[in-house]
Protein backbone atom coordinates (compact mmCIF):
# COMPACT_ATOMS: atom_id res chain seq x y z
CA UNK A 1 0.00 0.00 0.00
CA UNK A 2 1.12 3.29 -1.25
CA UNK A 3 0.01 6.38 0.58
CA UNK A 4 0.69 9.71 -0.85
CA UNK A 5 0.37 13.19 0.99
CA UNK A 6 0.09 16.84 -0.56
CA UNK A 7 1.56 19.18 1.93
CA UNK A 8 3.57 18.65 5.03
CA UNK A 9 2.02 20.98 8.04
CA UNK A 10 0.33 20.11 10.76
CA UNK A 11 -3.10 17.69 9.40
CA UNK A 12 0.12 16.11 7.13
CA UNK A 13 2.10 14.88 10.48
CA UNK A 14 -0.87 13.92 12.54
CA UNK A 15 -2.29 11.93 9.21
CA UNK A 16 1.38 9.72 9.10
CA UNK A 17 0.89 8.71 12.77
CA UNK A 18 -2.70 7.76 11.80
CA UNK A 19 -1.15 5.49 9.43
CA UNK A 20 1.05 3.76 11.60
CA UNK A 21 -1.18 3.22 13.78
CA UNK A 22 -2.65 0.60 11.82
CA UNK A 23 -0.62 0.27 8.84
CA UNK A 24 3.06 -0.47 10.20
CA UNK A 25 4.46 -1.47 6.57
CA UNK A 26 3.10 0.52 3.80
CA UNK A 27 5.01 3.36 2.28
CA UNK A 28 4.51 6.83 2.81
CA UNK A 29 5.58 9.99 0.21
CA UNK A 30 4.69 13.30 1.12
CA UNK A 31 4.73 16.04 -1.52
CA UNK A 32 5.68 19.53 0.11
CA UNK A 33 6.20 22.79 -2.34
CA UNK A 34 7.96 24.44 0.71
CA UNK A 35 12.05 23.60 1.74
CA UNK A 36 11.27 23.71 5.48
CA UNK A 37 10.74 20.15 7.17
CA UNK A 38 8.11 21.67 8.96
CA UNK A 39 6.94 24.31 11.22
CA UNK A 40 4.56 25.72 13.41
CA UNK A 41 2.43 28.32 12.10
CA UNK A 42 1.31 29.51 15.21
CA UNK A 43 5.05 30.78 15.95
CA UNK A 44 5.86 32.80 12.97
CA UNK A 45 4.37 35.83 14.67
CA UNK A 46 7.17 35.30 17.45
CA UNK A 47 9.83 34.36 14.79
CA UNK A 48 8.59 37.83 13.06
CA UNK A 49 9.88 39.44 16.12
CA UNK A 50 12.69 37.89 16.85
CA UNK A 51 12.16 35.75 20.15
CA UNK A 52 13.05 32.50 18.48
CA UNK A 53 15.03 31.33 15.57
CA UNK A 54 14.04 29.38 12.53
CA UNK A 55 15.60 26.22 13.97
CA UNK A 56 12.72 26.66 16.81
CA UNK A 57 9.56 26.59 14.27
CA UNK A 58 9.77 22.70 13.50
CA UNK A 59 7.21 20.72 15.69
CA UNK A 60 8.43 17.74 14.50
CA UNK A 61 12.05 16.47 13.77
CA UNK A 62 13.92 14.58 10.78
CA UNK A 63 14.09 11.43 13.28
CA UNK A 64 10.16 11.83 12.73
CA UNK A 65 10.13 11.38 9.64
CA UNK A 66 13.01 8.60 9.59
CA UNK A 67 11.23 6.49 12.44
CA UNK A 68 7.92 6.37 10.55
CA UNK A 69 10.09 5.51 6.99
CA UNK A 70 8.38 9.12 5.01
CA UNK A 71 9.75 9.44 1.39
CA UNK A 72 9.88 13.71 1.69
CA UNK A 73 9.79 15.18 -1.50
CA UNK A 74 10.67 18.87 -0.26
CA UNK A 75 10.19 21.61 -3.15
CA UNK A 76 8.01 19.73 -5.09
CA UNK A 77 4.79 20.99 -6.02
CA UNK A 78 1.89 19.22 -7.29
CA UNK A 79 0.50 20.48 -10.07
CA UNK A 80 -2.51 17.75 -11.72
CA UNK A 81 -4.24 14.39 -10.41
CA UNK A 82 -5.66 12.03 -12.47
CA UNK A 83 -8.03 10.22 -9.88
CA UNK A 84 -8.60 7.49 -12.00
CA UNK A 85 -5.28 6.23 -12.86
CA UNK A 86 -4.18 7.46 -8.90
CA UNK A 87 -1.43 9.52 -10.11
CA UNK A 88 -0.28 12.75 -9.07
CA UNK A 89 1.50 14.72 -11.96
CA UNK A 90 4.53 17.21 -10.26
CA UNK A 91 6.23 20.49 -11.44
CA UNK A 92 8.75 19.22 -13.42
CA UNK A 93 6.28 16.57 -14.74
CA UNK A 94 6.96 13.32 -12.80
CA UNK A 95 4.05 11.26 -11.98
CA UNK A 96 4.04 9.94 -8.35
CA UNK A 97 1.20 6.74 -8.07
CA UNK A 98 -0.52 6.20 -5.14
CA UNK A 99 -3.40 3.62 -3.24
CA UNK A 100 -4.67 6.13 -1.35
CA UNK A 101 -4.45 10.29 -0.98
CA UNK A 102 -4.66 12.64 1.05
CA UNK A 103 -4.78 16.66 0.18
CA UNK A 104 -3.57 18.62 2.91
CA UNK A 105 -2.47 21.79 0.73
CA UNK A 106 -4.07 24.57 3.21
CA UNK A 107 -4.96 27.61 2.04
CA UNK A 108 -4.14 30.80 0.01
CA UNK A 109 -4.23 34.34 1.60
CA UNK A 110 -7.18 36.50 0.17
CA UNK A 111 -6.07 39.54 -1.61
CA UNK A 112 -9.02 41.95 -2.18
CA UNK A 113 -9.69 44.00 -5.13
CA UNK A 114 -7.73 47.06 -4.41
CA UNK A 115 -7.24 50.16 -6.95
CA UNK A 116 -3.48 49.60 -7.99
CA UNK A 117 -2.37 46.41 -6.17
CA UNK A 118 -1.33 44.53 -8.68
CA UNK A 119 1.58 41.59 -8.87
CA UNK A 120 5.34 43.27 -8.12
CA UNK A 121 4.81 46.05 -6.07
CA UNK A 122 7.40 45.97 -3.15
CA UNK A 123 6.38 46.50 0.46
CA UNK A 124 2.95 44.68 -0.04
CA UNK A 125 2.99 41.01 1.45
CA UNK A 126 0.95 38.36 3.11
CA UNK A 127 1.66 36.30 5.86
CA UNK A 128 0.76 32.71 5.65
CA UNK A 129 4.22 30.69 5.60
CA UNK A 130 7.52 30.53 6.60
CA UNK A 131 9.05 32.21 3.12
CA UNK A 132 6.28 35.09 3.71
CA UNK A 133 8.15 36.20 7.27
CA UNK A 134 11.28 35.54 5.87
CA UNK A 135 10.86 38.16 2.86
CA UNK A 136 9.28 40.52 5.06
CA UNK A 137 12.02 40.17 7.67
CA UNK A 138 14.00 41.08 4.60
CA UNK A 139 12.14 43.75 3.62
CA UNK A 140 12.33 45.40 6.63
CA UNK A 141 15.85 45.10 7.21
CA UNK A 142 17.14 46.73 3.69
CA UNK A 143 14.82 49.37 4.00
CA UNK A 144 15.07 50.33 7.81
CA UNK A 145 11.06 50.15 7.90
CA UNK A 146 9.95 51.83 10.98
CA UNK A 147 6.22 51.75 10.28
CA UNK A 148 3.65 49.26 8.62
CA UNK A 149 0.22 49.10 7.67
CA UNK A 150 -1.81 45.65 8.52
CA UNK A 151 -4.92 45.28 6.65
CA UNK A 152 -7.07 43.49 8.46
CA UNK A 153 -8.05 42.66 12.77
CA UNK A 154 -8.51 39.12 12.47
CA UNK A 155 -6.58 36.31 13.56
CA UNK A 156 -3.85 36.42 11.44
CA UNK A 157 -3.75 40.45 11.75
CA UNK A 158 -3.15 40.19 15.01
CA UNK A 159 0.13 37.94 14.67
CA UNK A 160 1.73 40.38 12.21
CA UNK A 161 0.77 42.90 14.41
CA UNK A 162 2.07 41.38 17.28
CA UNK A 163 5.84 40.02 15.33
CA UNK A 164 6.17 43.95 13.91
CA UNK A 165 5.46 45.62 17.50
CA UNK A 166 8.07 43.61 18.56
CA UNK A 167 10.66 44.62 15.97
CA UNK A 168 9.53 48.00 17.37
CA UNK A 169 7.71 49.35 14.45
CA UNK A 170 5.27 51.74 14.76
CA UNK A 171 2.05 49.97 13.41
CA UNK A 172 -1.45 51.11 11.85
CA UNK A 173 -4.29 48.16 11.93
CA UNK A 174 -7.35 48.95 9.56
CA UNK A 175 -10.07 46.43 10.02
CA UNK A 176 -13.38 46.29 7.91
CA UNK A 177 -15.91 45.33 10.74
CA UNK A 178 -16.83 47.59 13.32
CA UNK A 179 -14.25 46.07 16.04
CA UNK A 180 -11.26 44.02 15.91
CA UNK A 181 -11.85 40.01 16.10
CA UNK A 182 -15.15 40.58 15.21
CA UNK A 183 -15.55 37.14 14.18
CA UNK A 184 -14.53 35.88 17.09
CA UNK A 185 -15.03 37.72 20.42
CA UNK A 186 -18.19 40.06 21.78
CA UNK A 187 -17.96 43.58 21.54
CA UNK A 188 -16.69 43.58 25.61
CA UNK A 189 -13.57 41.23 24.69
CA UNK A 190 -12.68 42.86 21.69
CA UNK A 191 -12.77 46.10 23.37
CA UNK A 192 -10.46 44.96 26.33
CA UNK A 193 -8.08 43.87 22.87
CA UNK A 194 -8.07 47.10 21.47
CA UNK A 195 -7.10 48.87 24.68
CA UNK A 196 -4.18 46.47 25.06
CA UNK A 197 -3.17 46.97 21.30
CA UNK A 198 -3.27 50.80 21.64
CA UNK A 199 -1.15 50.78 24.83
CA UNK A 200 1.40 49.07 22.61
CA UNK A 201 1.54 51.78 20.68
CA UNK A 202 -0.94 50.45 17.99
CA UNK A 203 -3.13 52.80 15.96
CA UNK A 204 -6.58 50.79 15.40
CA UNK A 205 -9.01 51.88 12.26
CA UNK A 206 -12.17 49.90 12.25
CA UNK A 207 -15.22 50.35 9.88
CA UNK A 208 -12.88 51.43 7.06
CA UNK A 209 -11.11 49.70 4.52
CA UNK A 210 -8.13 50.49 1.87
CA UNK A 211 -9.94 51.54 -1.78
CA UNK A 212 -6.04 52.65 -3.06
CA UNK A 213 -3.00 52.02 -3.50
CA UNK A 214 -0.82 54.75 -4.81
CA UNK A 215 3.21 53.74 -5.84
CA UNK A 216 6.82 55.26 -6.63
CA UNK A 217 8.83 54.21 -8.00
CA UNK A 218 7.51 50.65 -8.29
CA UNK A 219 7.37 50.86 -4.28
CA UNK A 220 3.73 51.33 -2.22
CA UNK A 221 4.06 55.00 -0.73
CA UNK A 222 0.23 55.72 0.02
CA UNK A 223 -3.09 54.70 1.34
CA UNK A 224 -6.45 56.01 0.22
CA UNK A 225 -8.88 54.11 2.40
CA UNK A 226 -13.29 53.99 1.95
CA UNK A 227 -13.48 57.20 4.66
CA UNK A 228 -11.39 59.30 2.59
CA UNK A 229 -8.52 59.38 4.75
CA UNK A 230 -4.86 58.95 2.99
CA UNK A 231 -2.14 56.63 5.11
CA UNK A 232 1.65 57.38 4.10
CA UNK A 233 3.59 53.62 4.59
CA UNK A 234 6.46 51.91 2.95
CA UNK A 235 4.96 48.40 4.14
CA UNK A 236 1.53 46.81 3.93
CA UNK A 237 0.61 43.79 5.10
CA UNK A 238 -2.24 41.99 3.66
CA UNK A 239 -4.09 39.88 6.16
CA UNK A 240 -7.89 39.07 5.71
CA UNK A 241 -7.93 36.16 5.75
CA UNK A 242 -7.44 32.35 3.55
CA UNK A 243 -9.27 30.30 1.27
CA UNK A 244 -9.01 26.89 0.39
CA UNK A 245 -6.61 25.62 -2.01
CA UNK A 246 -8.40 24.20 -4.96
CA UNK A 247 -6.29 24.18 -7.44
CA UNK A 248 -5.19 20.69 -7.67
CA UNK A 249 -8.53 19.15 -7.76
CA UNK A 250 -10.24 21.46 -10.42
CA UNK A 251 -11.03 19.67 -12.80
CA UNK A 252 -11.31 16.39 -11.33
CA UNK A 253 -14.85 14.27 -10.02
CA UNK A 254 -13.78 15.39 -6.36
CA UNK A 255 -16.83 17.70 -4.81
CA UNK A 256 -15.92 21.14 -3.80
CA UNK A 257 -17.78 24.07 -2.25
CA UNK A 258 -15.93 26.84 -0.52
CA UNK A 259 -13.40 23.86 0.38
CA UNK A 260 -12.77 20.09 -0.74
CA UNK A 261 -15.84 18.30 0.88
CA UNK A 262 -15.45 15.75 2.96
CA UNK A 263 -17.16 13.12 5.20
CA UNK A 264 -16.55 12.15 9.13
CA UNK A 265 -13.64 10.48 8.27
CA UNK A 266 -12.75 13.23 5.82
CA UNK A 267 -12.91 11.19 2.86
CA UNK A 268 -13.96 13.32 -0.35
CA UNK A 269 -16.65 12.23 -2.98
CA UNK A 270 -13.53 9.84 -5.13
CA UNK A 271 -12.71 6.75 -3.08
CA UNK A 272 -9.19 6.62 -2.14
CA UNK A 273 -8.84 10.04 -1.47
CA UNK A 274 -8.84 12.27 1.48
CA UNK A 275 -8.71 16.10 2.46
CA UNK A 276 -7.49 17.65 5.70
CA UNK A 277 -6.39 21.43 6.90
CA UNK A 278 -7.22 24.48 5.70
CA UNK A 279 -8.04 22.93 2.31
CA UNK A 280 -11.18 21.05 3.40
CA UNK A 281 -14.55 21.54 4.22
CA UNK A 282 -16.41 19.02 6.86
CA UNK A 283 -18.82 19.26 9.55
CA UNK A 284 -19.04 22.30 12.22
CA UNK A 285 -21.10 20.46 15.15
CA UNK A 286 -22.31 23.68 16.10
CA UNK A 287 -24.31 24.69 13.15
CA UNK A 288 -24.34 20.75 11.75
CA UNK A 289 -23.61 22.29 8.05
CA UNK A 290 -20.46 21.91 6.47
CA UNK A 291 -17.75 24.88 6.97
CA UNK A 292 -14.25 25.79 6.14
CA UNK A 293 -12.52 26.12 9.62
CA UNK A 294 -8.96 27.57 8.84
CA UNK A 295 -7.27 26.99 12.24
CA UNK A 296 -4.21 25.34 13.29
CA UNK A 297 -6.25 23.01 15.85
CA UNK A 298 -8.66 22.28 13.53
CA UNK A 299 -6.17 20.99 10.80
CA UNK A 300 -4.24 19.03 13.51
CA UNK A 301 -7.74 16.93 14.72
CA UNK A 302 -8.64 16.47 10.84
CA UNK A 303 -5.14 14.89 9.81
CA UNK A 304 -5.97 12.68 12.69
CA UNK A 305 -8.85 11.87 12.00
CA UNK A 306 -8.01 11.26 8.07
CA UNK A 307 -8.67 7.23 7.83
CA UNK A 308 -6.25 6.96 4.50
CA UNK A 309 -4.86 3.85 6.19
CA UNK A 310 -8.36 1.80 5.37
CA UNK A 311 -8.45 0.78 9.17
CA UNK A 312 -11.72 0.37 9.77
CA UNK A 313 -13.20 1.22 13.00
CA UNK A 314 -11.01 3.96 13.32
CA UNK A 315 -11.85 7.26 15.24
CA UNK A 316 -14.39 9.90 13.15
CA UNK A 317 -14.83 13.37 13.25
CA UNK A 318 -17.92 14.46 15.03
CA UNK A 319 -17.32 18.12 13.45
CA UNK A 320 -15.35 20.97 14.49
CA UNK A 321 -15.53 24.53 15.34
CA UNK A 322 -14.53 28.00 15.90
CA UNK A 323 -12.64 27.49 20.12
CA UNK A 324 -9.56 28.90 20.66
CA UNK A 325 -8.23 31.56 23.27
CA UNK A 326 -6.34 33.92 21.86
CA UNK A 327 -3.64 35.95 23.05
CA UNK A 328 -1.54 38.83 21.81
CA UNK A 329 1.07 40.97 23.84
CA UNK A 330 1.06 38.85 26.75
CA UNK A 331 -2.80 39.39 26.87
CA UNK A 332 -4.57 36.27 27.70
CA UNK A 333 -8.05 36.26 25.84
CA UNK A 334 -11.30 35.20 27.35
CA UNK A 335 -11.30 31.49 27.17
CA UNK A 336 -14.70 30.97 25.36
CA UNK A 337 -15.30 31.92 21.76
CA UNK A 338 -19.18 32.81 20.31
CA UNK A 339 -19.95 31.63 17.17
CA UNK A 340 -23.77 33.51 15.90
CA UNK A 341 -25.03 31.85 12.73
CA UNK A 342 -28.92 31.60 11.58
CA UNK A 343 -29.94 34.12 14.11
CA UNK A 344 -28.56 31.99 17.12
CA UNK A 345 -25.80 32.70 19.77
CA UNK A 346 -23.34 29.55 20.53
CA UNK A 347 -20.74 29.05 23.48
CA UNK A 348 -18.30 26.87 24.03
CA UNK A 349 -16.48 27.14 27.24
CA UNK A 350 -12.72 26.21 27.20
CA UNK A 351 -10.98 24.81 29.96
CA UNK A 352 -7.98 24.04 30.99
CA UNK A 353 -5.97 26.33 29.14
CA UNK A 354 -2.51 26.16 29.09
CA UNK A 355 -1.21 29.15 32.10
CA UNK A 356 1.91 31.26 30.43
CA UNK A 357 4.05 30.54 33.07
CA UNK A 358 3.52 26.79 33.01
CA UNK A 359 7.16 24.73 32.13
CA UNK A 360 7.56 22.44 29.26
CA UNK A 361 9.37 19.25 30.36
CA UNK A 362 13.09 19.06 29.93
CA UNK A 363 13.87 18.04 26.57
CA UNK A 364 10.36 18.25 25.13
CA UNK A 365 9.16 19.74 21.93
CA UNK A 366 5.99 20.99 20.90
CA UNK A 367 3.23 18.11 19.79
CA UNK A 368 0.18 19.39 18.25
CA UNK A 369 -1.23 16.47 18.90
CA UNK A 370 -0.45 16.77 23.06
CA UNK A 371 -1.00 20.04 22.35
CA UNK A 372 -3.68 20.54 19.33
CA UNK A 373 -4.82 24.32 20.86
CA UNK A 374 -1.41 25.30 20.10
CA UNK A 375 -0.79 26.91 23.79
CA UNK A 376 1.87 24.52 24.68
CA UNK A 377 3.88 26.17 21.22
CA UNK A 378 3.36 29.60 21.94
CA UNK A 379 4.02 29.22 25.35
CA UNK A 380 7.53 27.76 24.52
CA UNK A 381 7.89 30.59 21.91
CA UNK A 382 7.45 33.25 24.91
CA UNK A 383 10.10 31.47 26.71
CA UNK A 384 12.39 30.98 24.17
CA UNK A 385 12.13 34.81 23.72
CA UNK A 386 13.38 35.83 27.20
Amino acid sequence: MHYVIIGNSVAAVHAVEAIRGVDKKGSISIVSAEEALNYSRPLLSYYLGGRITEDRLSFRDEAFYKRNRVELLFGERATGLDTDQKRVTLADGSLLSYDRLLISVGGVPILPPIEGLGEGIKGVFTFVRLQDAKRLIGYIKEYAIQEAVVLGGGLIGLKVIEGLLERGLRVTVIELMDRILANTFDREASAVLEERLVAHGCTVITGDTIVRVKTRGGKIKQLTLKSGKEIVTSLLIVAVGVRPNLELVQGTPIRTDRGIIVDEFMQTSVPDVYAAGDCAQGLDFLTKKDAVIAIWPVAARQGGHARPSGGGGGPHSDGSCHARAGRHRNHQGPPATISQSQGHRHERCVRGRLSPNRRLPRGARHSPQADPDGDLAEARGRRLGR
